[in-house]
């Protein structure tokens, strides 16, 4: 382990990161609600959940989880003493990148698996259920392997600087290329590549409506997609450099995207799967029927 991890005398932030924060808290207080609304708009609605839904609930999931991680930095950071603070800073650290590329995974796998079933004819979703399961399963826990073994051999660390949050610092540039690699130009350029190739094949096909529904499908993942890398790929990138060549507008920026990114997800995944987009749709609805009859209702009155 890093002899800077015990380095900082308190678990505070700085008056300038404390004040970035802030900002950040709100954002990710309005995702909260977001997210927590369209959760409850599944349940309400009772969106059959199967494994066609698999990654797009866990890519959500992950969103929800790193804004409830925030949360609880934030409360860790202004309220408790040092004795958390060993744990505080690895799970300041870890847990992101984690997180980030789980998401990239998922994304990953959802382009998969709709190469199969559109280019190939096959529902991979039935046909191979438990080897989905097995492989999501084996990656998640080869991602935490992969991070012990990093941090086991000091070819990264946990670094710790005093008024700021702590992050990982890659000390070894073969880890950092493998990292880079591994988890963001092979999952992006995948991802590209058979949404690409779906549309390439539909355009071939004989206009169906099967074919344009699929068509429309990809289009909105790529749109998705094309966000989601905007937002997010800055940080997915940047995570895995030493944060001293980062200058901290630079950090700023790449961090309020990302966070931006997690809050409007919730509506976003729309683009992701048919599924969010009924239960939108479906509140849309209510509302508007509400509001028509609270205006029907005032008019009588007038009247």
């Amino acid at each position: 382990m890093s002899e800077e991890l015990f380095h900082n005398v308190n678990l505070g932030w700085n008056q300038i990161t404390l004040s970035r924060n802030e900002l950040f808290l709100i954002i990710v207080l309005i995702g909260i609600f977001l997210h927590s609304l369209l959760w409850f708009q599944l349940l309400i609605y009772k969106i059959r959940i199967d494994l066609t839904f698999f990654f797009s609930l866990t890519y959500l999931l992950t969103d929800f989880m790193i804004m409830l991680a925030f949360i609880i930095q934030y409360i860790i950071r202004t309220n408790f003493q040092r004795s958390t603070h060993g744990f505080v800073c690895y799970f300041e650290a870890y847990f992101i990148v984690y997180i980030d590329i789980i998401e990239t995974i998922c994304l990953t796998f959802i382009s998969i698996c709709r190469y199969y079933e559109i280019v190939l004819n096959k529902n991979i979703y039935i046909n191979y259920r438990k080897l989905i399961l097995f492989i999501s399963i084996i990656l998640a826990i080869l991602i935490i392997i992969n991070m012990f073994i990093q941090n086991y051999f000091s070819w990264s660390i946990v670094l710790d600087e005093i008024g700021s949050s702590c992050s990982i610092n890659n000390k070894n540039i073969y880890v950092i290329i493998f990292n880079e690699i591994i988890f963001f130009f092979i999952p992006i350029i995948l991802c590209f590549y058979l949404n690409i190739q779906c549309l390439i094949y539909l355009k071939k096909r004989n206009c169906s409506k099967m074919n344009n529904n699929n068509y429309k499908l990809i289009n909105r993942f790529l749109i998705f997609y094309i966000i989601w890398l905007i937002l997010w790929g800055p940080f997915v990138f940047i995570e895995q450099f030493y944060t001293k060549f980062i200058t901290n507008q630079i950090e700023f920026i790449v961090i309020l995207l990302t966070t931006l990114d997690n809050t409007i997800d919730a509506i976003l995944v729309s683009h992701l799967d048919q599924r969010f987009k009924i239960v939108w749709k479906k509140t849309y609805s209510l509302i508007k029927t509400k509001l028509k009859f609270k205006r029907t209702l005032k008019i009588h009155s007038i009247i």
